[in-house]
């Protein structure tokens, strides 16, 4: 019974190893996984075997989440910025009308009404933002609509005004 255990033992140990080289490149996989969450760093890629197994297969498959990550990250950034943006426009007008306001230069009912305009301004663009997050979650479908440009030129027009303005009294 004896010899029967070493004869089983023998080719268990013998297949360590090679079976050890044919996974290493999968603990790679994991390892860099830690190492791109922990860094942010979404441009760094696993290596490809120059073989087309499952670990070729694994590891291009995990690129290419990577690459479908970045650009959704990507595109987060970008849409940060323009949010932020989008939101400083009428808190700068704001300002300016308040400033205004406050030095007694220009019709007091005319800055009233347009500092009330940019506060709908502002909680129009809020509600849009928590409409695009609804539909970015999977809630409310986004329904695109009319843009009134006649407006929109003229809310322009009125900004470039009082911006002319604050830079004539200064």
């Amino acid at each position: 019974v004896v010899p029967a255990r070493r004869g089983a033992a023998v080719p268990g140990a013998g297949g360590v190893a090679p079976s050890g080289r044919a996974l290493r490149p999968i603990s790679v996989v994991p390892a860099t996984a830690r190492s791109i969450a922990a860094s942010q760093a979404f441009g760094r890629r696993v290596a490809v075997p120059h073989r087309d197994d499952e670990v070729g297969r694994l590891a291009r498959t995990f690129n290419a989440m990577l690459d479908s990550l970045e650009a959704a990250y990507t595109r987060q950034q970008r849409f940060v910025g323009d949010a932020s943006h989008e939101l400083r426009t009428p808190l700068a007008a704001m300002r300016t009308h308040v400033a205004l306001l406050a030095s007694g230069n220009g019709d007091c009912a005319e800055l009233r009404h347009r500092v009330e305009r940019e506060v709908e301004r502002l909680c129009s663009l809020v509600d849009d933002l928590l409409i695009l997050s609804r539909a970015d979650a999977g809630g409310e479908p986004f329904v695109a609509g009319e843009v009134q440009l006649g407006e929109v030129l003229m809310e322009v027009v009125g900004g470039l005004r009082i911006r002319e303005a604050r830079r004539l009294s200064v």
